[in-house]
């Protein structure tokens, strides 16, 4: 199956993409940025791009308020057949727990500032 994500945030806004330069990551073992930041609309609602089964939820000083998960189903990438996992910082408050599985579009929570962030967004990696 062909992998086909959707925007986790409405509007779709990109703050910080991928593989930015930042001494500041350097404290979590990162020379540069790890995953793609998108600005929140007015309701902060983050949405699961694809299936997911919901496997952590939680809290660490770095990415706030989480929520991680990985696709039930393998998606052709390249040459090769994976599974999808991802993970969604510096929420609010979380909508999901684990053990959840979430259809394309579910909301999973609602983001904010929690964690190492200078602004309200949310970061997926």
């Amino acid at each position: 199956m062909k992998l086909t994500l959707s925007y986790p945030a409405k509007p779709y806004i990109v703050s910080q993409g991928w593989g930015i330069k930042n001494p500041s990551y350097l404290q979590f073992g990162f020379s540069a940025h790890n995953g793609v930041d998108f600005l929140l609309g007015s309701d902060k609602t983050v949405y699961a791009p694809c299936e997911l089964e919901i496997v952590e939820t939680g809290f660490n000083k770095g990415a706030g308020n989480f929520v991680r998960g990985v696709s039930p189903s393998k998606y052709e990438i390249g040459d090769a057949e994976c599974y999808i996992g991802l993970m969604f910082m510096h929420a609010e408050r979380v909508l999901v727990k684990k053990g959840d599985t979430v259809k394309k579009g579910t909301a999973l929570m609602i983001a904010d500032n929690t964690g190492f962030s200078t602004g309200p967004h949310t970061h997926m990696s």
